[in-house]
């Protein structure tokens, strides 16, 4: 078995497996392994990642920098944690089918 890499018409990366002998150009038809999808994940952060940098009041290059930390944190809370918590859940999905 042999890993490929291809690029959909999105221009979205995607892993898939094929068979050694198979062209690469059916990698859209191989095993996928690819990431979760995080679609979901960043429709919903967008209003929660606003919300949390009004709270915050970071509001300009002033605000970031008088708040150190600040914007990396509210990126965490809504997106990373997330995305974090999306990679476990795809683990007990896997584990349960096994």
């Amino acid at each position: 078995m042999k890993i490929v890499i291809f690029e959909d018409k999105k221009g979205k990366l995607h892993r898939s497996m094929l068979r050694d002998d198979d062209p690469e150009v059916l990698a859209s038809e191989g095993i996928p392994i690819d990431p979760p999808n995080i679609e979901g994940i960043l429709e919903k952060a967008k209003v929660e990642l606003h919300n949390e940098l009004v709270r915050r009041e970071l509001f300009d290059v002033k605000s970031i920098n008088d708040h150190r930390g600040a914007l990396e944190s509210a990126v965490n809370k809504h997106i990373t944690r997330n995305i974090v918590k999306l990679y476990l859940e795809n683990e007990v999905h896997k584990k349960n089918k096994e």
